[in-house]
C-alpha cells in the first residue's frame, strides 16, 4: 500500500520545485521519475535563458557587471 509519510525531497539542493518522495511500492513511481526529469530540464532551461538575457542586457548597458 501507500506510505502515509508526506515528506518531500528536493531534486537539487536549493531547488524550489519539489516532487513527492518516491517509494519502491508506489504504482506511480515511473510517473514521479518522469516528472523529476521534466523539472530538471525546465531548471536547466531557466538557467540558460537567465544567462542569455543577462548577456543581452549587459551588451545594451542596462545591467552592470558583477
Amino acid at each position: 500500500m501507500f506510505n502515509s509519510d508526506k515528506t518531500y525531497k528536493s531534486i537539487e539542493k536549493g531547488s524550489r520545485m519539489r516532487v513527492p518522495r518516491v517509494y519502491a511500492n508506489s504504482p506511480f513511481k515511473p510517473l514521479y521519475e518522469h516528472a523529476a526529469k521534466g523539472i530538471e530540464a525546465v531548471q536547466k532551461l531557466r538557467e540558460v535563458l537567465d544567462a542569455f538575457w543577462r548577456k543581452i542586457l549587459r551588451e545594451q548597458g542596462k545591467m552592470p557587471r558583477k
